[in-house]
């Protein structure tokens, strides 16, 4: 009960000092070596998986730990992307495509509608081969997030519709999936993706970027937010019109993860530094055709590098502090005392897994990723399916469902600080844009495992 206690407090005082506009990755860093001193004196254990053999020094050999694992697995997704755009907007190819996809958005008789539908759409179908909602979310804000500023969208629309559609976590290979599935101890992720996965979330999606473009357009007009005032005036800059068909450039790492990923292939995979390199290969041999000059077309490569460390300096450090400020919070343990309150009760059948993902709906909301906080809740959620005679994914799939509330993180999760800091506007802008499509993502979840996979 302690430990819930002061993880709460640290949850709060997180909020509170990035309303308060201070640094956040000073913000989730200082809070995180604070927690290390609290695990540390209260276990009597080193925080740190290896230790250094001094205490105090694990109290900053963890955040090592955690830079390794976060350059591993989010890192190697999103800086090659981060870096591809920025040699993208450098060749103006982003501009292009931006343009074109803007143009029929813009002409509809309802631009917010059609471009938050087509943006959640986008996101969720490639969220199937792309497991890294970071990678789509690099790799859109620098062609379909612009395209959307240009058809007259706001800043805040546009960046919480992209956020949105990347919470959809389905597909054969799914981070979130696999870590939720293998707290019960199931490894069968392509039968979950086919037996479960396929059967429901095609009439989520659809129905949420339905919803979500009425959602946001309301805040947008109640905040007296003026079409097309976002919309990006880079377009007479360019020194000359690059031809229409680079606007394929920025896609083609997207088209390459996809073709080359369990969706199509089984036998074959391709990772996302591979997809980038081919694709800057690609494109310099384009430039190089249309503009000659093999000097200059080398040299805008190295934007790509630049773009690279920017984006380390940037998100990943943020990303990293934000990611062990939320494992401390999880070695606490205090969370734990929740989930044995809840089975405790005695509740089984359909209204403990709805409660189970409620649970976990108010623990996204609190520390932006609650992912291993689900597969500790899926084994008790397993034994009481096999007790009902209910199916286990319909048992856990309005819990795995529940991680896309990492929308309405309060600013304390990674990917909702990452949007905030590229579009430069705030996480309540997002928040309160996602809350009722969320919503709506769970009950449908729930009722689709009801009658669907139930």
């Amino acid at each position: 009960m302690i430990n819930l206690i002061v993880s709460l407090l640290f949850i709060f005082l997180a909020v509170f000092l990035l309303q308060k506009k201070y640094p956040n990755t000073i913000v989730f860093l200082a809070l995180s070596f604070c927690l290390a001193i609290i695990y540390e004196v209260t276990t009597g254990q080193s925080v740190a998986d290896t230790s250094s053999g001094n205490m105090v020094i694990d109290i900053f050999e963890v955040f090592k730990e955690q830079l390794i694992t976060s350059f591993s697995s989010v890192g190697l997704s999103m800086l090659p992307i981060f870096g591809y755009s920025v040699y993208m907007e450098k060749i103006n190819a982003s501009v292009v495509l931006g343009s074109i996809v803007a143009r029929p958005v813009s002409r509809s008789k309802n631009p917010y509608f059609v471009g938050v539908f087509v943006a959640i759409i986008i996101c969720g179908i490639m969220r199937i081969a792309i497991v890294s909602a970071f990678a789509i979310l690099a790799l859109l804000f620098s062609t379909l997030y612009p395209a959307m500023l240009r058809a007259g969208l706001s800043k805040k629309t546009a960046m919480a519709a992209l956020f949105l559609g990347t919470c959809f976590d389905w597909g054969p290979a799914d981070f979130v999936v696999a870590i939720v599935l293998s707290g019960a101890n199931v490894n069968d992720i392509t039968g979950y993706f086919l037996n479960a996965s396929v059967r429901v979330m095609p009439f989520i999606l659809i129905i949420t970027a339905l919803l979500a473009g009425i959602v946001m357009q309301y805040f947008d007009k109640k905040e007296g937010y003026v079409m097309g005032s976002d919309a990006p005036s880079d377009d007479g800059q360019m020194l000359e019109t690059p031809p229409r068909y680079y606007a394929v450039l920025p896609l083609l790492p997207m088209f390459l993860i996809i073709i080359f990923s369990k969706v199509f292939f089984s036998s074959i995979s391709i990772s996302v530094v591979a997809a980038v390199l081919i694709s800057i290969l690609i494109s310099a041999a384009i430039e190089f055709i249309n503009k000659r000059d093999l000097l200059e077309r080398l040299s805008d490569i190295t934007v790509w590098f630049t773009g690279m460390g920017n984006g380390f300096a940037n998100l990943l450090l943020m990303v990293a502090s934000i990611q062990l400020f939320s494992n401390l919070l999880s070695k606490l343990n205090g969370f734990n005392w929740l989930i044995q309150q809840i089975v405790a009760t005695g509740i089984s059948g359909w209204m403990l897994f709805f409660i189970a993902g409620a649970f976990i709906i108010l623990m996204s909301a609190l520390i932006g990723d609650a992912s291993a906080i689900s597969a500790i809740v899926a084994n008790p959620i397993k034994i009481a399916a096999e007790n009902t005679g209910i199916p286990f994914f319909a048992a856990i799939y309005p819990i795995q469902a529940a991680n896309s509330f990492r929308c309405l993180s309060l600013g304390t999760g990674p990917h909702i600080q990452y949007c905030c800091k590229q579009a430069d506007i705030n996480a309540l802008d997002i928040v309160k844009r996602t809350l009722i499509p969320c919503i709506m993502i769970y009950l449908l979840s729930f009722a689709g495992a009801y009658f669907i996979l139930g």
